[in-house]
Protein backbone atom coordinates (compact mmCIF):
# COMPACT_ATOMS: atom_id res chain seq x y z
CA UNK A 1 0.00 0.00 0.00
CA UNK A 2 2.87 2.34 0.75
CA UNK A 3 4.21 2.00 -2.80
CA UNK A 4 1.38 3.99 -4.32
CA UNK A 5 1.62 6.62 -1.59
CA UNK A 6 5.35 7.03 -2.22
CA UNK A 7 4.80 7.31 -5.98
CA UNK A 8 2.14 9.96 -5.52
CA UNK A 9 4.26 11.89 -3.07
CA UNK A 10 7.27 11.75 -5.39
CA UNK A 11 5.16 13.24 -8.16
CA UNK A 12 3.89 15.97 -5.82
CA UNK A 13 0.31 15.01 -6.57
CA UNK A 14 -0.78 16.94 -3.54
CA UNK A 15 1.13 20.06 -4.52
CA UNK A 16 -1.02 22.94 -5.71
CA UNK A 17 -1.09 23.79 -9.39
CA UNK A 18 -1.30 27.33 -10.73
CA UNK A 19 -5.06 27.27 -10.26
CA UNK A 20 -4.62 26.30 -6.61
CA UNK A 21 -5.78 22.70 -7.08
CA UNK A 22 -3.89 19.40 -7.23
CA UNK A 23 -3.28 18.23 -10.79
CA UNK A 24 -4.73 14.82 -9.96
CA UNK A 25 -8.27 14.95 -8.62
CA UNK A 26 -10.09 11.64 -8.26
CA UNK A 27 -8.03 8.50 -7.58
CA UNK A 28 -10.59 5.71 -7.87
CA UNK A 29 -10.16 2.11 -6.71
CA UNK A 30 -12.32 -0.98 -6.52
CA UNK A 31 -12.55 -2.53 -3.07
CA UNK A 32 -10.45 -5.67 -2.76
CA UNK A 33 -13.17 -7.33 -0.66
CA UNK A 34 -16.10 -6.31 -2.89
CA UNK A 35 -17.93 -9.26 -4.44
CA UNK A 36 -18.26 -9.76 -8.18
CA UNK A 37 -21.84 -9.64 -9.43
CA UNK A 38 -21.20 -12.10 -12.25
CA UNK A 39 -21.37 -15.83 -12.89
CA UNK A 40 -21.47 -18.13 -11.05
CA UNK A 41 -22.52 -16.41 -7.80
CA UNK A 42 -24.00 -13.05 -8.87
CA UNK A 43 -23.36 -11.40 -5.51
CA UNK A 44 -24.81 -7.89 -5.32
CA UNK A 45 -23.10 -6.12 -2.43
CA UNK A 46 -26.05 -3.76 -2.01
CA UNK A 47 -28.32 -6.72 -1.29
CA UNK A 48 -26.66 -8.03 1.87
CA UNK A 49 -25.62 -6.65 5.23
CA UNK A 50 -21.95 -7.56 5.03
CA UNK A 51 -19.39 -4.79 5.49
CA UNK A 52 -16.92 -4.96 2.61
CA UNK A 53 -15.03 -1.85 3.74
CA UNK A 54 -13.26 -2.47 7.07
CA UNK A 55 -11.95 0.58 8.88
CA UNK A 56 -8.32 -0.51 8.60
CA UNK A 57 -8.69 -0.97 4.84
CA UNK A 58 -10.31 2.44 4.37
CA UNK A 59 -7.54 4.05 6.42
CA UNK A 60 -4.92 2.39 4.19
CA UNK A 61 -6.72 3.55 1.05
CA UNK A 62 -6.83 7.09 2.38
CA UNK A 63 -3.18 7.05 3.37
CA UNK A 64 -2.18 5.74 -0.06
CA UNK A 65 -3.89 8.63 -1.84
CA UNK A 66 -7.09 6.87 -2.91
CA UNK A 67 -10.11 9.16 -2.48
CA UNK A 68 -12.83 7.18 -4.22
CA UNK A 69 -14.16 3.63 -4.45
CA UNK A 70 -16.76 2.34 -6.89
CA UNK A 71 -19.64 -0.08 -6.58
CA UNK A 72 -21.25 -1.90 -9.49
CA UNK A 73 -24.86 -0.84 -9.99
CA UNK A 74 -27.72 -0.90 -12.44
CA UNK A 75 -29.74 2.25 -12.89
CA UNK A 76 -33.08 0.48 -13.00
CA UNK A 77 -32.36 -1.16 -9.62
CA UNK A 78 -31.94 2.21 -7.91
CA UNK A 79 -34.05 4.79 -9.72
CA UNK A 80 -37.72 5.57 -9.34
CA UNK A 81 -39.30 7.31 -12.36
CA UNK A 82 -42.71 7.63 -13.94
CA UNK A 83 -41.51 5.60 -16.93
CA UNK A 84 -41.64 2.20 -15.26
CA UNK A 85 -42.39 0.64 -11.88
CA UNK A 86 -39.54 0.74 -9.37
CA UNK A 87 -37.49 -2.34 -8.61
CA UNK A 88 -38.96 -4.10 -5.54
CA UNK A 89 -35.53 -4.11 -3.83
CA UNK A 90 -34.80 -0.44 -4.52
CA UNK A 91 -35.20 0.75 -0.92
CA UNK A 92 -33.03 -2.06 0.39
CA UNK A 93 -30.22 -1.23 -2.02
CA UNK A 94 -30.43 2.50 -1.33
CA UNK A 95 -30.29 1.93 2.43
CA UNK A 96 -27.10 -0.14 2.10
CA UNK A 97 -25.61 2.39 -0.29
CA UNK A 98 -26.24 5.27 2.12
CA UNK A 99 -24.56 3.28 4.88
CA UNK A 100 -21.45 2.68 2.75
CA UNK A 101 -21.34 6.32 1.65
CA UNK A 102 -21.46 7.45 5.27
CA UNK A 103 -18.71 5.12 6.44
CA UNK A 104 -16.33 5.82 3.55
CA UNK A 105 -16.97 9.54 3.89
CA UNK A 106 -15.48 9.51 7.38
CA UNK A 107 -12.15 8.64 5.72
CA UNK A 108 -12.44 11.26 3.00
CA UNK A 109 -13.35 8.62 0.42
CA UNK A 110 -16.30 9.19 -1.87
CA UNK A 111 -18.40 6.34 -3.23
CA UNK A 112 -19.04 6.16 -6.96
CA UNK A 113 -21.38 3.89 -8.89
CA UNK A 114 -20.30 2.06 -12.02
CA UNK A 115 -22.71 0.87 -14.65
CA UNK A 116 -23.16 0.20 -18.35
CA UNK A 117 -26.11 2.44 -19.13
CA UNK A 118 -28.60 2.63 -20.57
CA UNK A 119 -28.93 -1.08 -19.98
CA UNK A 120 -30.06 -3.19 -22.93
CA UNK A 121 -33.54 -4.71 -22.74
CA UNK A 122 -35.16 -7.98 -23.76
CA UNK A 123 -38.60 -8.40 -25.27
CA UNK A 124 -40.17 -8.98 -21.85
CA UNK A 125 -38.40 -6.07 -20.15
CA UNK A 126 -41.02 -3.83 -18.43
CA UNK A 127 -39.41 -0.63 -19.72
CA UNK A 128 -39.28 -1.91 -23.29
CA UNK A 129 -42.89 -3.09 -23.12
CA UNK A 130 -44.04 0.25 -21.70
CA UNK A 131 -41.93 2.49 -23.96
CA UNK A 132 -40.80 0.72 -27.14
CA UNK A 133 -40.43 4.14 -28.76
CA UNK A 134 -37.31 4.74 -26.62
CA UNK A 135 -35.47 1.86 -28.26
CA UNK A 136 -33.67 1.51 -31.55
CA UNK A 137 -34.90 -0.70 -34.40
CA UNK A 138 -31.38 -2.14 -34.48
CA UNK A 139 -31.32 -5.32 -32.42
CA UNK A 140 -28.31 -7.25 -31.16
CA UNK A 141 -29.63 -10.14 -29.06
CA UNK A 142 -31.50 -7.47 -27.08
CA UNK A 143 -32.75 -3.94 -27.68
CA UNK A 144 -30.68 -0.81 -27.07
CA UNK A 145 -31.94 2.68 -26.39
CA UNK A 146 -32.00 5.29 -29.12
CA UNK A 147 -30.76 8.68 -27.86
CA UNK A 148 -32.49 10.43 -30.74
CA UNK A 149 -35.80 9.90 -28.97
CA UNK A 150 -36.62 12.75 -26.57
CA UNK A 151 -38.18 10.19 -24.22
CA UNK A 152 -34.81 8.45 -23.89
CA UNK A 153 -33.03 11.63 -22.79
CA UNK A 154 -35.88 12.42 -20.40
CA UNK A 155 -35.71 8.95 -18.86
CA UNK A 156 -31.93 9.02 -18.34
CA UNK A 157 -32.02 12.50 -16.83
CA UNK A 158 -34.88 11.66 -14.49
CA UNK A 159 -33.38 8.34 -13.39
CA UNK A 160 -29.98 9.83 -12.57
CA UNK A 161 -31.55 12.74 -10.73
CA UNK A 162 -33.57 10.38 -8.58
CA UNK A 163 -30.59 8.22 -7.59
CA UNK A 164 -28.36 11.15 -6.68
CA UNK A 165 -31.16 12.86 -4.77
CA UNK A 166 -31.80 9.65 -2.83
CA UNK A 167 -28.10 9.30 -1.88
CA UNK A 168 -26.76 12.86 -1.52
CA UNK A 169 -23.13 11.99 -0.76
CA UNK A 170 -22.35 10.03 -3.94
CA UNK A 171 -19.22 11.09 -5.79
CA UNK A 172 -20.55 10.32 -9.25
CA UNK A 173 -21.35 7.67 -11.82
CA UNK A 174 -18.73 5.88 -13.94
CA UNK A 175 -20.44 4.77 -17.13
CA UNK A 176 -19.02 2.43 -19.77
CA UNK A 177 -20.65 4.33 -22.62
CA UNK A 178 -19.03 2.34 -25.41
CA UNK A 179 -17.15 -0.93 -25.73
CA UNK A 180 -18.16 -3.37 -23.00
CA UNK A 181 -21.82 -4.14 -23.73
CA UNK A 182 -24.36 -2.61 -26.06
CA UNK A 183 -26.05 0.50 -24.63
CA UNK A 184 -27.24 2.83 -27.41
CA UNK A 185 -26.98 3.08 -31.19
CA UNK A 186 -23.39 4.28 -30.66
CA UNK A 187 -22.52 0.71 -29.65
CA UNK A 188 -22.77 -0.34 -33.29
CA UNK A 189 -19.97 2.05 -34.34
CA UNK A 190 -16.63 0.22 -34.28
CA UNK A 191 -13.68 2.15 -32.74
CA UNK A 192 -11.26 0.87 -35.39
CA UNK A 193 -13.28 0.13 -38.53
CA UNK A 194 -16.67 1.90 -38.32
CA UNK A 195 -19.54 1.03 -40.62
CA UNK A 196 -22.68 3.07 -41.43
CA UNK A 197 -25.34 3.03 -38.73
CA UNK A 198 -28.48 1.04 -39.35
CA UNK A 199 -30.71 3.15 -37.10
CA UNK A 200 -32.78 5.50 -39.29
CA UNK A 201 -33.08 8.04 -36.47
CA UNK A 202 -29.33 8.19 -35.75
CA UNK A 203 -28.01 7.68 -39.27
CA UNK A 204 -27.72 11.42 -39.88
CA UNK A 205 -25.84 12.00 -36.61
CA UNK A 206 -22.12 11.84 -36.05
CA UNK A 207 -20.97 9.46 -33.29
CA UNK A 208 -20.06 12.32 -30.96
CA UNK A 209 -23.60 13.68 -31.26
CA UNK A 210 -25.08 10.33 -30.22
CA UNK A 211 -22.73 10.22 -27.23
CA UNK A 212 -23.41 13.85 -26.30
CA UNK A 213 -27.16 13.26 -26.14
CA UNK A 214 -26.79 10.26 -23.83
CA UNK A 215 -23.98 11.50 -21.59
CA UNK A 216 -25.42 15.00 -21.52
CA UNK A 217 -28.78 13.78 -20.26
CA UNK A 218 -27.19 11.61 -17.58
CA UNK A 219 -24.93 14.44 -16.45
CA UNK A 220 -27.80 16.92 -16.25
CA UNK A 221 -29.70 14.57 -13.98
CA UNK A 222 -26.71 13.99 -11.72
CA UNK A 223 -25.84 17.66 -11.36
CA UNK A 224 -29.47 18.67 -10.82
CA UNK A 225 -29.45 16.57 -7.66
CA UNK A 226 -25.82 17.13 -6.63
CA UNK A 227 -23.75 19.83 -8.39
CA UNK A 228 -20.51 18.40 -6.95
CA UNK A 229 -21.08 14.91 -8.41
CA UNK A 230 -19.88 14.03 -11.91
CA UNK A 231 -20.41 11.59 -14.74
CA UNK A 232 -17.32 9.77 -16.00
CA UNK A 233 -17.99 8.50 -19.51
CA UNK A 234 -15.64 5.62 -20.24
CA UNK A 235 -14.87 4.54 -23.80
CA UNK A 236 -13.59 1.02 -23.21
CA UNK A 237 -11.56 0.20 -26.34
CA UNK A 238 -9.20 -2.71 -25.57
CA UNK A 239 -8.59 -3.48 -29.24
CA UNK A 240 -5.09 -4.69 -30.06
CA UNK A 241 -4.53 -1.95 -32.60
CA UNK A 242 -2.48 1.22 -32.27
CA UNK A 243 -4.96 3.26 -34.32
CA UNK A 244 -8.51 4.36 -33.70
CA UNK A 245 -11.12 5.69 -36.10
CA UNK A 246 -11.35 9.46 -36.45
CA UNK A 247 -14.67 9.55 -34.62
CA UNK A 248 -13.02 8.64 -31.31
CA UNK A 249 -10.87 11.78 -31.18
CA UNK A 250 -13.76 13.82 -32.57
CA UNK A 251 -15.91 12.64 -29.68
CA UNK A 252 -13.21 13.83 -27.28
CA UNK A 253 -13.55 17.30 -28.82
CA UNK A 254 -17.26 17.37 -28.03
CA UNK A 255 -17.61 16.12 -24.44
CA UNK A 256 -20.77 17.55 -22.80
CA UNK A 257 -20.41 20.04 -19.99
CA UNK A 258 -19.76 18.44 -16.62
CA UNK A 259 -18.71 15.09 -18.12
CA UNK A 260 -15.26 13.54 -17.66
CA UNK A 261 -14.02 11.39 -20.55
CA UNK A 262 -12.13 8.22 -19.54
CA UNK A 263 -9.93 6.16 -21.85
CA UNK A 264 -7.63 3.13 -21.50
CA UNK A 265 -4.09 4.39 -20.99
CA UNK A 266 -2.15 1.42 -22.44
CA UNK A 267 -4.56 -0.23 -24.90
CA UNK A 268 -2.82 -0.21 -28.28
CA UNK A 269 0.71 0.23 -26.92
CA UNK A 270 3.20 -1.03 -29.53
CA UNK A 271 6.64 -2.59 -29.08
CA UNK A 272 9.23 -4.04 -31.48
CA UNK A 273 10.58 -7.48 -30.54
CA UNK A 274 13.06 -9.29 -32.76
CA UNK A 275 11.92 -7.49 -35.86
CA UNK A 276 8.24 -8.02 -35.12
CA UNK A 277 5.85 -5.25 -34.13
CA UNK A 278 3.50 -6.33 -31.35
CA UNK A 279 0.44 -4.34 -30.32
CA UNK A 280 -1.20 -4.98 -26.95
CA UNK A 281 -4.83 -4.66 -25.95
CA UNK A 282 -6.51 -3.97 -22.62
CA UNK A 283 -4.23 -2.98 -19.69
CA UNK A 284 -0.49 -3.46 -19.39
CA UNK A 285 1.24 -2.84 -16.10
CA UNK A 286 4.58 -3.72 -17.73
CA UNK A 287 4.35 -0.85 -20.25
CA UNK A 288 4.33 2.76 -19.17
CA UNK A 289 2.26 4.28 -21.96
CA UNK A 290 0.43 6.21 -23.06
CA UNK A 291 -0.48 4.19 -26.12
CA UNK A 292 -1.06 6.11 -29.34
CA UNK A 293 -4.89 5.89 -29.07
CA UNK A 294 -4.86 7.46 -25.61
CA UNK A 295 -2.42 10.15 -26.75
CA UNK A 296 -4.76 11.07 -29.61
CA UNK A 297 -7.75 11.25 -27.29
CA UNK A 298 -5.74 13.35 -24.81
CA UNK A 299 -4.77 15.88 -27.49
CA UNK A 300 -8.36 16.16 -28.63
CA UNK A 301 -9.68 16.54 -25.07
CA UNK A 302 -7.09 19.22 -24.33
CA UNK A 303 -8.10 21.20 -27.42
CA UNK A 304 -11.67 21.40 -26.16
CA UNK A 305 -10.93 21.73 -22.46
CA UNK A 306 -12.60 18.42 -21.64
CA UNK A 307 -11.65 16.75 -18.36
CA UNK A 308 -9.72 13.51 -18.93
CA UNK A 309 -9.39 10.35 -16.83
CA UNK A 310 -7.01 7.43 -17.41
CA UNK A 311 -7.93 3.79 -16.84
CA UNK A 312 -4.98 1.67 -15.72
CA UNK A 313 -4.54 -1.56 -13.79
CA UNK A 314 -2.56 -1.19 -10.58
CA UNK A 315 -1.06 -4.29 -8.95
CA UNK A 316 -3.08 -7.05 -10.56
CA UNK A 317 -5.81 -8.11 -12.95
CA UNK A 318 -8.11 -11.08 -13.46
CA UNK A 319 -5.30 -13.43 -14.45
CA UNK A 320 -3.24 -12.79 -11.32
CA UNK A 321 -5.99 -11.97 -8.85
CA UNK A 322 -4.52 -14.45 -6.38
CA UNK A 323 -1.45 -12.19 -6.08
CA UNK A 324 -2.40 -9.12 -4.01
CA UNK A 325 0.37 -6.84 -5.27
CA UNK A 326 2.79 -6.55 -8.16
CA UNK A 327 5.56 -4.30 -6.80
CA UNK A 328 6.81 -2.19 -9.71
CA UNK A 329 7.16 1.32 -8.26
CA UNK A 330 9.44 2.56 -11.03
CA UNK A 331 6.94 1.73 -13.74
CA UNK A 332 4.12 3.17 -11.67
CA UNK A 333 6.05 6.40 -11.16
CA UNK A 334 6.74 6.78 -14.88
CA UNK A 335 3.12 5.94 -15.68
CA UNK A 336 1.78 8.71 -13.43
CA UNK A 337 4.40 11.12 -14.74
CA UNK A 338 3.24 10.39 -18.29
CA UNK A 339 -0.36 10.91 -17.23
CA UNK A 340 0.45 14.34 -15.87
CA UNK A 341 2.23 15.30 -19.08
CA UNK A 342 -0.78 14.12 -21.10
CA UNK A 343 -3.17 16.35 -19.16
CA UNK A 344 -4.88 13.63 -17.13
CA UNK A 345 -6.97 14.91 -14.24
CA UNK A 346 -8.29 11.66 -12.73
CA UNK A 347 -7.31 7.99 -12.66
CA UNK A 348 -9.15 4.70 -12.19
CA UNK A 349 -6.75 2.18 -10.68
CA UNK A 350 -8.40 -1.18 -11.18
CA UNK A 351 -11.19 -3.21 -12.68
CA UNK A 352 -13.77 -5.65 -11.32
CA UNK A 353 -11.79 -7.93 -8.97
CA UNK A 354 -10.39 -4.87 -7.23
CA UNK A 355 -6.78 -4.35 -6.29
CA UNK A 356 -4.60 -3.52 -3.38
CA UNK A 357 -2.81 -0.44 -4.76
CA UNK A 358 0.55 -1.44 -3.34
Amino acid sequence: MRTLAIVLAALSLSASAAEGEPWLGDVLARGIFSPVNRKPLFRDELMDERDYYPDDYLAKLRDSGVNGIWIVARLRHLAATHFVASDPDRDRRLAKLRKVVGKCGRYGIRVWLLGIEPHRAGEDDPLYKAHPEMFSPIKWAEHVMCPCRPETEAYLEAAMKDVFAAVPGLGGWINISHGERKTTCLSFVDPVDPKPLGCPACAALRPWEIHARTAGAMSRGIRAANPSARLVSWLYHPEGSDVRADWVAELARHVPEGVTLQYNFESGVAEDFGGRRLVAGDYWHSRVGPAAPFAAVARAAKSSGARLSAKIQTSNGHETADIPTVPAPGILYRKFKAMREAGVRDVMLSWYPGSYPG
